[in-house]
């Protein structure tokens, strides 16, 4: 969203141009490396058991991110665990409206009125263009403001880890869908994945692998399943290296309906008051594809404050009536089966 625009000068074009070959090279290296296979597979995240009164929403974690450092944009052991090494900076709890956007601030050349842009594009870089007016400020530059979930932080380059435990309200096959991303967000899901059971504010040494990650411009979408009643962990894991932001997510239910502010569906359990996990199995596969849609998006208001890669292949199945069928999949490198 924020950067879709591009500055037409000729030395940007081969900055970014460089970039995407760079990431090219990434992700082809990561695929060779790990030798993954192209296979359809089942993907039936185990689940919790939970005792106690739990609190609705997810809980935020907001971390520590230098600005414009693009290493950490492409590394997935980064999402996975190694932004937790750069400090924690505050958090925030009660989330049910999990999407933001956030601005950064356009000082005009011409003397004008400051005003939040939410599509700046390169222009003279290191500053920016917001629509036809000339800003006078650098994209390069940390910018403050509250519109991640209230809490005041540096929007243009900070990491959001969002953590809760997911309640099927059906049983069957659900897609998460990240349709919307500036600059990189990881979904992981399962208590082999997300967090451990009673674990949601401890360490990740339980978990192992992601289940999603996708970097601006691209869209993805992931299918697994879910038993009504029970709580599954999951963990999102938001970064933006500058200029301003986008979360978009979606949440699609096993009977068809999307649902955007799914966050009505998680909620937040102390780590005492849990019981011993179990595992739930449900018939149905597990597939990742790209996607394109548009969204209106809000954040939410009733929330408490306090300070303190991808494998890409295209692959085939054969269905129930004997008929192949192709698709393309993103599949976890750590995880797959």
């Amino acid at each position: 969203m924020p950067k879709k625009q591009t500055n037409p000068s000729a030395s940007f074009d081969q900055m970014k141009t460089s970039f995407l070959l760079l990431l090219v090279v990434t992700f082809t290296s990561l695929v060779s490396a790990n030798s993954i296979p192209c296979i359809p597979w089942q993907f039936n995240p185990p689940s919790c058991k939970l005792n106690g009164s739990p609190k609705p929403g997810f809980t935020a974690r907001f971390f520590h991110l230098p600005i414009n450092q693009w290493v950490y944009m492409r590394d997935p052991s980064y999402f996975a665990n190694d932004y937790r090494e750069l400090g924690q900076i505050g958090e925030v709890s009660g989330i049910t409206k999990q999407n933001f956007v956030s601005t950064i601030p356009c000082i005009p050349e011409n003397g004008n009125p400051t005003f939040e842009c939410y599509t700046p594009f390169y222009e003279n870089y290191p500053r920016y263009k917001c629509g036809d007016v000339q800003c006078s400020n650098s994209v390069r530059t940390p910018y403050w403001n509250n519109q991640i979930y209230g809490f005041q932080t540096t929007v243009s380059n900070v990491t959001v880890e969002l953590t809760g435990y997911l309640k099927a309200p059906q049983t069957g096959p659900y897609t998460m869908i990240f349709s919307n991303i500036d600059d990189v967000a990881y979904f992981f899901v399962g208590s082999d994945t997300a967090f451990g059971c009673c674990n949601q504010d401890g360490d990740l040494s339980e978990v192992d692998g992601y289940t999603m990650g996708v970097m601006y411009p691209y869209a993805k979408q992931v299918t697994f399943n879910m038993v009504e009643g029970q709580y599954y962990p999951i963990r999102i894991v938001y970064s933006n290296a500058w200029m301003s932001g986008t979360f978009e997510s979606q949440l699609q239910l096993p009977l068809g309906n999307t649902i955007l502010n799914w966050g009505k569906y998680v909620y937040t359990y102390e780590d005492k008051t849990c019981k011993n996990p179990s595992s739930s199995s449900v018939s149905a596969s597990s597939t990742s594809s790209s996607i394109s849609t548009s969204t209106v998006v809000s954040v939410s208001t009733s929330v408490s404050v306090s300070y303190s890669t991808v494998a890409d292949c295209d692959c085939t199945y054969t269905d129930s009536d004997g008929v192949v069928k192709s698709y393309h999949t993103d599949l976890p490198i750590n995880t797959r089966k």
